[in-house]
């Protein structure tokens, strides 16, 4: 690129530039990225999907004998059905709220909704644990689903880091 650049007698002169130094004047430089808040960001989001797979997982172990102490008549051989409903009862609540809850992280931002579903989480995880009958802990596990909101928003979020 030849820009023309006054001489001192008033006569132009060729001033030779090269292409890099052209494209770096025409780009603007992306503003630098602070690398502990990348970081803090990143273990922020590692922690929202492990307290999602803990929420998911967690109720797997101790679901059957739930079953055991909340519905009378139930012993160990008949308790897997129970477990079963009690499991299954959190991904069934997710499959309702998925999309809304990808919405919401549209309009209202990732990190509002992160948060809220981290607050309804341990709210409906606290529900759960107190739950004294099989239909409270059913809608209960039901509800933990419906207020999950996190996995699809952290992977989101994770890719736009």
């Amino acid at each position: 690129m030849i820009q023309r650049h006054g001489s001192r007698d008033g006569a132009e002169v060729p001033v030779v530039q090269s292409q890099e130094e052209e494209d770096q004047r025409r780009s603007p430089t992306p503003p630098a990225i602070d690398e502990r808040k990348h970081l803090a960001s990143v273990v922020a989001l590692c922690m929202c999907t492990l307290t999602h797979a803990y929420l998911l997982i967690s109720v797997f172990p101790y679901s059957g004998f739930m079953a055991m102490h909340l519905v009378p008549g139930v012993d160990e051989e008949n308790a897997g059905g129970y477990a079963g409903l009690i499991s299954s009862a959190f991904m069934f609540g997710r499959a309702f709220s998925s999309y809304p809850w990808g919405k919401a992280a549209d309009v209202y931002g990732r990190r509002t909704v992160l948060r809220a579903a981290l607050a309804s989480s341990a709210i409906s995880t606290l529900l759960f644990g107190a739950s004294p009958t099989l239909p409270c802990a059913l809608a209960a596990r039901f509800l933990l689903g419906l207020s999950n909101g996190m996995p699809g928003t952290a992977k989101t979020l994770a890719s736009e880091l």
